[in-house]
């Protein structure tokens, strides 16, 4: 090249390396730094020498990409290149600070490998005990590197740990390093001795250039990350003790004339926000009551140290009204001993904090957000207080409110608030409708929207207006699936929606409704060409059961038996069945006895065969019950309880099949330890005197009452 200027040289290829780790593409830069030590190679006069800033911005390229691996591989290329005396190519603190902070970040992206993301920590720590190796090696001679961790170093292992899937683990190893980062900033303020000293002097060829300016002394960030990890786990209290200590500590430096090893540890926005969310998250009857009090904390603070360091932010204020709306969610009065504040009191908390956001419009505003969150607070306490239709009145004034105060038009989240209150008082049909009347305003209600609507017409029994709603939604969605993909996420119907309807269904008292919630079963279970059906759930089949069990159909013993049979079949086959969930097992617990009820309570006028069909279906339940492969699943007390019952209504008085049905099915029962008094008197009206005796002979001193029976018959009864 004659023209120098256009010739590349190491500023030139660093600064296209530096380019290519900013659009997250280390492995081309890697490959450019594989060039420059290919070239250095064949000349030591060679202007393509890899310098500290070479390796460096690789390794901070593949941190930027959470490979904690390849971080570290290049940092024992460079490393590597110690001989020769040539000490530019050594490692330096940055360098090692990129490969802790790519562990750091491989430890929070773990995706769900709690073992993985434990490892990454781990060698994000092992990175630091090195530097601190190579700092004892020094003094030794055995080297001539001088790399002494920094706060840098400490704040990303932290984090790594902080993040780590293995929370109690992490929790407990982030907070030890913290003590120990807190004694080194005091040791190296305090002590300031000579090789401190020239450690932080050192010029800027050594290996030990890049250390961070302010060596161990401490800033919010470190604290910042250990508090989001104390949020992230609803660890309120410690994240609290720590907000304090960081208080604390700052008191201590201001005591010093503003110096010494803690003169950066002040909590500022981002760190009391974090605290509040912590108490918004968490969402117990306290939250709100104490995220406002650490709101008044801080403003306190803002105001007397004059600055804006942790002055409250919109984030602040509305993180305050969602810890009142979660308080507004819980009923009851609250104990007097304490700060709780629940329910109707908790909305109009909001409402008041609200109310002090828009007069504070000359240095903050509320935004759709606070409106949207107080709207929240009022629904959750619609459910929990007797003047529900009052809540629902505040929650529908504060979208014009919205409106005129913000100029800012409610988005569908403050529209489902509204709806969501509406549809929680106890105002019957007229509550219902009302809320059908906010959907038709709606400009693009969601299936939310929609599905909240049909659950207030579920509660207000209108079932028919339920069913009509959901009918508008397929159309709703056929029309959508003509213009879109059959796969849109718009063109899919939650399976809620039509839990809702069934369970509407369930609780009418149209001679036809337990058909009408089977039909929409059968529908979902066929599938459809036009719609992306739902496939029912555990709750549609227990719904439909529950719907056909409450009817007076006589034929509906057998109707049971086939909604029971498809709802077995839809579970997936599991090579063990004693592996199935607890709460799935408890749901085929329930089913059968809905079958066992189905048949016990058939209509005394259904027919002979229908009848005979009952008794049959009953028999055979119990016994599939009993001779389920699961051996945790099997007939509770509920179950022998209505199987006697059965017995004695489907079978005639005085015949041998029904002395004999009702005695097994109380020796079974007896022999599982589910007698309960209730069983026992249903056995003893349903049995003559003889047979009531023949079954407690043997037993010594039993006068026939349920107390002098044996407590081993009881020993499994629920309580």
């Amino acid at each position: 090249y004659k023209d120098k200027h256009h010739f590349p040289n190491q500023i030139r290829i660093t600064g296209v390396m530096r380019g290519q780790v900013r659009q997250k593409l280390p492995v081309e830069a890697e490959s450019l730094l594989h060039l420059k030590i290919k070239l250095a190679s064949s000349s030591q006069r060679n202007p393509f020498q890899p310098n500290e800033i070479g390796f460096a911005t690789v390794i901070d390229g593949y941190s930027r990409i959470c490979d904690g691996e390849n971080a570290e591989r290049i940092l024992q290329l460079m490393k590597g290149r110690l001989g020769g005396g040539d000490t530019a190519n050594g490692a330096n603190v940055v360098a090692y600070n990129a490969a802790i902070s790519a562990w750091a970040r491989s430890a929070s992206r773990a995706e769900g490998d709690i073992s993985k993301s434990k490892s990454a920590a781990e060698k994000a720590e092992q990175l630091l005990r090195e530097m601190w190796s190579l700092q004892r090696e020094q003094n030794n001679d055995s080297i001539a590197n001088q790399i002494l961790p920094d706060v840098v170093s400490y704040s990303s292992v932290i984090s790594a740990y902080a993040s780590c899937l293995d929370r109690s683990f992490g929790l407990k190893r982030a907070e030890e390093l913290l003590s120990e980062l807190e004694g080194l900033a005091e040791k190296e303020c305090n002590e300031s001795t000579h090789h401190v000293n020239q450690q932080q002097n050192q010029p800027s060829k050594s290996r030990g250039g890049g250390r961070h300016p302010d060596g161990f002394q401490l800033n919010s960030t470190v604290y910042n990350a250990l508090l989001q990890a104390y949020a992230n786990a609803g660890v309120t209290s410690s994240a609290e003790d720590l907000l304090d200590r960081m208080i604390s500590l700052h008191s201590r430096s201001l005591k010093e004339g503003g110096g010494g090893p803690f003169k950066n540890v002040r909590p500022n926005t981002r760190t009391f926000n974090v605290v509040l969310n912590t108490w918004a998250k968490r969402g117990t009857r306290e939250a709100g009551a104490k995220a406002n009090e650490l709101l008044l904390k801080m403003e306190e603070m803002s105001a007397v140290y004059r600055d804006r360091i942790s002055q409250p932010d919109i984030i602040s204020y509305n993180t305050v009204l969602s810890a009142w709306s979660k308080s507004a969610g819980y009923g009851g009065q609250a104990p007097s001993d304490t700060k709780e504040i629940v329910g109707e009191e908790a909305a109009y908390k909001a409402l008041e904090l609200l109310d002090r956001i828009e007069r504070q419009s000359y240095r903050i505003k509320p935004d759709r957000i606070s409106y949207s969150t107080t709207i929240a607070a009022f629904a959750n306490a619609a459910q929990t207080c007797e003047s529900g239709i009052l809540m629902a009145q505040k929650a529908d004034a504060l979208i014009s409110r919205m409106r005129d105060r913000i100029g800012v038009e409610p988005d569908d989240y403050s529209f489902n608030g509204v709806l969501l209150a509406w549809s929680r008082t106890s105002g019957g049909m007229s509550s219902a409708r009302h809320c059908e009347s906010i959907l038709r305003s709606m400009r693009n209600p969601t299936n939310v929207s929609w599905s909240t609507v049909i659950n207030a017409y579920t509660h207000a029994g209108g079932a028919l207006e339920a069913a009509g709603l959901l009918k508008e939604m397929e159309d709703r969605a056929r029309d959508s699936a003509r213009h879109q993909s059959s796969n849109h996420a718009s063109n899919t119907l939650s399976i809620v929606v039509y839990n809702n309807v069934i369970h509407a269904w369930s609780r009418n008292a149209d001679p036809d409704a337990s058909k009408y919630a089977e039909a929409i079963l059968k529908r979902l279970e066929s599938g459809s060409s036009s719609l992306n059906l739902p496939k029912p759930d555990v709750i549609s089949y227990r719904l439909v059961l529950n719907a056909i069990e409450h009817s007076k159909d006589p034929n509906k013993a057998e109707r049971a038996k086939s909604v029971l049979d498809r709802f077995i079949a839809s579970i997936p086959a599991v090579s063990d069945p004693n592996t199935i969930n607890t709460k799935l097992k408890e749901n085929m617990q329930g089913s059968y006895n809905s079958v066992l009820a189905s048949c016990a309570y058939t209509p005394s006028n259904a027919g002979n065969q229908a009848r005979n069909n009952a008794a049959r279906i009953l028999v055979e339940t119990l016994r599939d019950l009993n001779n389920s492969k699961d051996v945790t699943l099997g007939p509770n007390q509920e179950s022998f309880s209505i199987f006697i019952q059965g017995c004695t209504h489907l079978f005639r008085s005085g015949s041998s099949d029904r002395a004999l049905l009702i005695r097994s099915g109380l020796q079974e029962c007896c022999e599982k330890g589910f007698l309960t008094a209730k069983i026992w008197d249903k056995f003893c009206n349903a049995s003559s005197e003889e047979d009531v005796q023949s079954f407690l002979s043997g037993i010594e001193k039993n006068d026939g009452s349920f107390a002098a029976l044996p407590c081993d018959w009881s020993r499994n009864v629920a309580p």
